[in-house]
């Protein structure tokens, strides 16, 4: 745990955290389970009552300065950056020592903790699916996605993982905010439906809104920017340019198996037609305009090769299948 995240948290006990502050801890508890066990843990036991907790982290204190000097030589757990206050190192040294004594007083009770646990959810190329989620919102992945989730949403806030794409119609709940994290951005909302195109290869990534709003918050550059029905974000993972413009109906449309591009360059292109038809692509044609657009859609039963026919001429090229699922382009 670093300084940061122990301050962040000492605040967010205290309500006394920023937005900023709590967008931190929330990307923080997202990265492990035992960092949501710690949590959880931390803010349980800091509720109890404060003469019995004062009482129990001092004699864990001692205990624990006992063992540790055993064991260490020195001790670097004061070494805190200036930003953090004395008196909260202080107290959250005290308090480590009694969340110790109390862990170890329990397991020697035999009383079993509950240890928040995560599900998978994932798609191949050429495959769709649906998930209902523990608080009944509905999350349909397209091709080669994947959405981690908690058996239970038990906090103050709905936190998923999402891999790719997927459309989701969140289930209102006011005093529990539902937030996808992606590799680049995080998208929180109260209930609403919308859509996030995040594949990792994909230099331009999207959030589009069909209903209600959501808030878009990039990592690197900490932009935010609120989206309503029908706007969209676009954001470039290179650049780190966000651009807000109307959103395209059609583009959701792969929910019904259409394979749909809205001004897509020729490798976004060729990115979808894999993952739509399950097959691979080798290019030996270096003459193809890799900067030019191309919007159009096609139906679920088209096949790939209907979708080349159409292609060819766009961009002037030719093209064989080999082997059913090796698409050579000359």
């Amino acid at each position: 745990m670093t300084d940061e995240i122990l301050n962040i948290i000492l605040k967010s006990l205290n309500k006394e955290s920023s937005t900023e502050e709590n967008l931190l801890l929330e990307r923080w508890l997202l990265q492990s389970e035992s960092n949501q066990f710690y949590y959880k843990q931390f803010k349980k036991n800091w509720t109890k009552d404060s003469a019995k907790l004062n009482n129990e982290k001092a004699k864990a204190w001692i205990e624990l300065t006992d063992k540790l000097e055993k064991n260490q030589p020195k001790t670097i757990l004061l070494q805190s950056r200036k930003i953090i206050s004395w008196a909260a190192v202080i107290v959250f040294v005290l308090f480590s020592g009694y969340f110790v004594y109390f862990q170890v007083s329990e397991s020697q009770n035999n009383q079993v903790q509950t240890q928040l646990t995560y599900q998978t959810v994932s798609t191949v190329n050429s495959q769709l699916k649906e998930v209902k989620l523990p608080d009944n919102t509905i999350v349909k992945l397209n091709n080669n996605s994947r959405i981690e989730f908690p058996n239970e949403f038990d906090g103050r806030t709905r936190q998923v993982k999402l891999f790719g794409e997927a459309f989701f119609e969140v289930a209102h709940n006011a005093a529990k905010p539902f937030i996808v994290q992606t590799e680049n951005f995080s998208v929180k909302v109260l209930g609403t439906s919308f859509n996030i195109y995040a594949y990792k290869e994909s230099t331009l990534q999207n959030v589009s809104v069909y209903t209600g709003k959501v808030k878009l918050t990039t990592y690197k550059s900490q932009q935010e920017i609120s989206l309503v029905k029908g706007e969209s974000a676009s954001l470039n993972v290179e650049s780190e340019v966000l651009i807000k413009k109307d959103s395209n109906p059609e583009m959701v449309k792969w929910i019904d198996g259409v394979l749909v591009f809205d001004g897509d360059k020729f490798d976004a292109i060729v990115q979808k037609i894999e993952r739509h038809f399950n097959v691979k692509f080798k290019i030996t044609n270096k003459d193809i305009d890799y900067d030019k657009a191309f919007v159009g859609s096609f139906k679920k039963s088209d096949k790939v090769s209907d979708v080349l026919e159409v292609l060819k001429y766009y961009y002037d090229f030719n093209y064989k299948l080999k082997d059913k699922n090796l698409i050579i382009i000359n």
